[in-house]
């Protein structure tokens, strides 16, 4: 399942092993039981700095050597 790009207000759980991202979306509270795959997400970076350092924009996701994923704030 694609979901394209912009705000889409989603009340039920997704009902598939496949769901796409594309483009820009906003995800205001997101709970996930199971695995997640981001095909595209840049690291790992230890903290903001490095991400920074690495070309990861404010408010992107990054993961860090633990595979926990992270926005950068700074």
């Amino acid at each position: 399942m694609t979901i394209p790009a912009g705000r889409y207000p989603i009340f039920s759980d997704f009902d598939t092993d496949n769901v796409t991202f594309t483009g820009t979306t906003t995800i205001a509270t997101g709970v996930v039981t199971g695995n997640v795959h981001f095909s595209n997400l840049p690291g790992p970076y230890g903290n903001d700095q490095t991400a920074a350092t690495n070309g990861v924009l404010v408010g992107q996701l990054y993961y860090d050597g633990n595979g926990h994923v992270k926005v950068r704030v700074v």
